[in-house]
């Protein structure tokens, strides 16, 4: 499933040149990933366990669940004090790297579909110039 989903991301991406420059559409298409971590931020930061509210601190970790965990997570424990232990900073680095993850994605995407729009411009400008 999470290879399907990053597929999508990719497509999604190179969906948005046709509608949002970079920026906007790095900010738009990711707005689900961006409100995900603020809401898992809330939740798992500032509520204790007792506080906390399961339904969105499960919801708030669908979207970066998309990335490889042991990718994620590899690279998570670099943030520990100790290599043996996944404490919350784990989890939040995973929660961070998932999203720069999909941002990436989105990004080869967004760059793929604009060198391909570039292409069809091409053709189309020297098509028009040809057949004057």
């Amino acid at each position: 499933m999470s290879i399907a989903t990053l597929i999508f991301w990719f497509i999604l991406g190179r969906a948005y040149v046709k509608v949002w420059r970079y920026l906007p559409g790095v900010l738009i298409g990711n707005a689900v990933g961006f409100l995900s971590l603020l809401i898992y931020l809330w939740q798992f930061l500032l509520f204790g366990d007792d506080q906390r509210s399961l339904f969105l601190a499960g919801l708030s970790q669908m979207f970066s669940a998309s990335t490889s965990d042991l990718m994620t997570a590899r690279i998570a424990i670099l943030f520990e004090p100790s290599p043996t232990a996944i404490t919350q900073v784990s989890f939040t680095a995973m929660q961070i790297l998932g999203l720069l993850v999909m941002i990436l994605i989105f990004t080869a995407g967004y760059i793929e579909g604009a060198i391909k729009e570039r292409r069809n411009a091409a053709k189309t400008d020297t098509t028009q110039t040809t057949s004057i």
